[in-house]
């Protein structure tokens, strides 16, 4: 009754976008709003993915304001803008979602909701205080759930307690690669987090090779130090790489272990973990290495700034006398902030691409020693190529450092890869890794767990806009440029593309390149272009300084991947922001790349 006597449904089309709706993420239906509203087991013919928007997912709601940024009344439509606050009937926690809503009179005379599209708000960027005190907090709970077990109190509770507030389950996609799991190496279960940090014996359907870390198999720790090699903030994620330190409350032995870890916000404005690598140190964590020493730890991980956004976590087996190992390795490097050539678009292809160099390039090093060759100045080829010394920092923890860990050199990196004899000012501890301390490698195999890779596209869109800006605005071929780009970021000639610019109102769909084109450059500058198009990429003349995405959600499903959010464009001229509501879809063409063949930005557009 409500749907009805708020929507236009049967009255005239509906655009409705859910904030929570990923799969089915359009509802131009009555029976696809109720569904999203009261939830699919409620609906014949719902979504999969409906918990019921309205009844909170069976929390319910005990209140609801909206907050009207501003409303727009031409004739007889009408658009609002703003915020509204839904307040839990469970616990009291307050949610904000960002709305737009278009309203028109139906024929019986009401006025009815015919275009409702919500998302969730902009998160703050990170701050580095915000970082170390999520770590204390880590170290903190790592002996609380200890303290608490050796007293004989609920530590099971303690320890879920603190990894529902620590780490990102049920937020996002969680990364986690414990330190002394071998047999089952990834976590992306908060259960599985859970079995590893108190034992299997404590938690239904855990894992058998955990022992409880938290507890240190039973022995407790008295003490959880962090200490920093660096923390690289990049807006709303940051990393950390470097040793904690724990104290065995038994003995007072002391284990060092290296770590990894990656923080963005939630949506409820906490700080999560969402990708966490340890590794244990050669000197430390004795009975627990024996695991460790016959199947070493694997990690690949790279920089989200590096891959404009992706994340990769996985194993690297190098075969050598037939025989497979993992072997770990840790990566992490980040893209000079002056951005030259990085405007350049990064495509999950070009990971592949990357990594596939990085295995060459050990087989090659390989092969040029076994051969007699000069094979210290292939991996110094190698790594001037691969490794992004001298272009920005590198945050580089070899497998088998110990001494000297961190390599933030290309000398120590090269020491690393082809051992302290072959370098001048090398690490005594370096063997040469990659000639395998003098065996050589026959074969290495990247297998990657999880590549979030749309935030690659995106960001090579945003630099599009904004290097098209920057040519238009020195006099240069910023058609041709623009041109590139479209061909290199839409399914232009691939297949359709469904493109609603923002700004469009007379010719609103974009089906072919030209039309796309004229839309970004303008009219006066494209052949059979929209007499409407100003130039939405040079910002009609005035040129934008920057372009920002802020993802609400991003869904990927087989060779397709969803994308809903805000962006923000920052005028060359004066600085003014201007926040724009997006969707885009995305899809490998059949030359690999991914993509976009939807683009529908949704802000109401008043000329």
């Amino acid at each position: 009754a409500a749907a009805a006597e708020l929507y236009g449904y049967g009255h005239s089309d509906v655009l409705f976008k859910p904030t929570l709706a990923s799969v089915n993420q359009f509802r131009p239906t009555a029976n696809g709003a109720l569904s999203y509203f009261v939830g699919n087991a409620n609906v014949a013919n719902g979504y999969a993915e409906d918990g019921g928007f309205a009844i909170n997912g069976g929390k319910g709601w005990s209140a609801v304001v909206f907050e009207n940024h501003q409303i727009e009344i031409n004739g007889n439509v009408a658009a609002a803008m703003g915020n509204y606050y839904f307040t839990s009937a469970d616990d009291g926690k307050v949610s904000k979602v960002e709305y737009s809503f278009g309203y028109k009179r139906s024929e019986d005379g009401k006025l009815r909701i015919f275009l409702h599209h919500s998302s969730k708000p902009y998160e703050m960027p990170i701050s580095r205080a915000e970082v170390l005190a999520v770590q204390d907090a880590w170290a903190n709970a790592v002996v609380n759930i200890s303290n608490t077990y050796l007293a004989g109190g609920d530590f099971v509770a303690v320890a879920g307690a603190a990894a529902a507030e620590l780490y990102g389950y049920g937020y996002s996609n969680v990364l986690f690669k414990p330190t002394l799991a071998s047999v089952n190496q990834f976590r992306p279960t908060a259960n599985g987090a859970l079995s590893y940090f108190v034992g299997n014996a404590n938690v239904a359907n855990g894992y058998a090779e955990d022992g409880g870390f938290a507890i240190n198999g039973g022995k407790g720790w008295s003490a959880a130090v962090f200490e920093n090699h660096q923390i690289e903030i990049n807006g709303n994620v940051a990393a950390a790489m470097g040793n904690y330190y724990f104290t065995s409350a038994d003995d007072g032995n002391v284990s060092k272990v290296e770590y990894s870890f990656n923080y963005k916000r939630t949506e409820d404005g906490n700080r999560a973990t969402m990708d966490t690598a340890n590794d244990v140190s050669n000197t430390a964590m004795d009975k627990a290495s024996k695991d460790i020493s016959k199947d070493l730890l694997a990690l690949q991980k790279t920089n989200q700034r590096l891959m404009g956004g992706m994340m990769c976590m996985g194993l690297l087996a190098l075969v050598t006398c037939g025989v497979s190992i993992a072997v770990a390795v840790l990566v992490q490097d980040c893209t000079d902030s002056q951005e030259t050539s990085a405007n350049m678009a990064i495509s999950a292809n070009d990971v592949l691409l990357v990594q596939d160099a990085w295995a060459d390039a050990v087989l090659s090093i390989s092969n040029t020693y076994l051969a007699g060759g000069a094979f210290v100045a292939v991996a110094g080829a190698a790594a001037a190529e691969l490794y992004g010394y001298g272009h920005s920092d590198v945050l580089f923890k070899p497998t088998l450092a110990s001494v000297n860990q961190f390599r933030p050199t290309a000398n120590g990196a090269l020491s690393y890869f082809v051992g302290n004899a072959n370098v001048a000012n090398g690490y005594a501890e370096d063997g040469g890794f990659a000639i395998n301390g003098g065996k050589g490698w026959s074969a290495v195999v990247f297998e990657n767990h999880q590549i979030e890779i749309v935030l690659a596209v995106q960001d090579a869109w945003a630099n599009a806009v904004v290097n098209i800006s920057s040519t238009y605005l020195a006099g240069g071929d910023f058609v041709a440029v623009a041109g590139a780009a479209a061909a290199e970021l839409y399914g232009y000639g691939y297949s359709n593309v469904l493109f609603k610019p923002t700004l469009a109102s007379v010719n609103q769909f974009r089906p072919n390149a030209t039309g796309a084109l004229s839309y970004f450059v303008g009219n006066a500058n494209v052949a059979n272009g929209y007499a409407e198009d100003g130039g939405f990429a040079i910002n009609g003349g005035k040129g934008w300084s920057a372009a920002v995405f802020e993802n609400h959600q991003i869904e990927i499903n087989g060779n397709v991947a969803a994308a809903m959010g805000n962006y923000y464009f920052t005028s060359a001229d004066d600085g003014n922001v201007s926040k724009v509501e997006y969707s885009f879809n995305y899809k490998r063409t059949e030359d690999g790349k991914l993509r976009i063949f939807l683009h529908h930005s949704s802000k109401p557009y008043s000329p």
